[in-house]
């Protein structure tokens, strides 16, 4: 056996030891992605009248890509900045800490009782 063959040989195993990997990782990065927009569209049903509901679901749905793309750009510029690999999880932490602190302290709009007109 030559090392063309060897070399063949480990391509080809290890591709079949990788397929399980290759075959889940579209399921969990559905489920990823899935988890949270059935509950961020039923914030958004209970925080928004019916009128004004279609656009805060547009800016939320068009916030999930923008993001992303933002990401791309901002996570090196602060990488370069704090010169640590860690500064942009520790921006995202302070970012959702912030937001959970917020959500602890906004109340809940279904136990506000509706006002009425005289």
């Amino acid at each position: 056996m030559g090392p063309g063959r060897l070399e063949h040989l480990h391509r080809t195993v290890r591709r079949c030891l990788e397929l399980p990997v290759d075959l889940a990782h579209p399921l969990r990065r559905g489920y990823r992605r899935g988890l949270p927009r059935p509950a961020a569209n039923s914030l958004i049903a209970d925080l928004f009248p019916p009128v004004r509901r279609s656009r805060a679901v547009a800016v939320l749905q068009f916030g999930i890509p923008v993001g992303t793309i933002l990401a791309f750009f901002t996570t090196g510029l602060i990488t370069d900045a704090f010169d640590s690999w860690r500064a942009p999880f520790l921006v995202a932490a302070v970012r959702v800490s912030s937001w959970l602190c917020s959500c602890c302290v906004s109340t809940n709009p279904r136990a506000v009782p509706p006002t009425t007109c005289p």
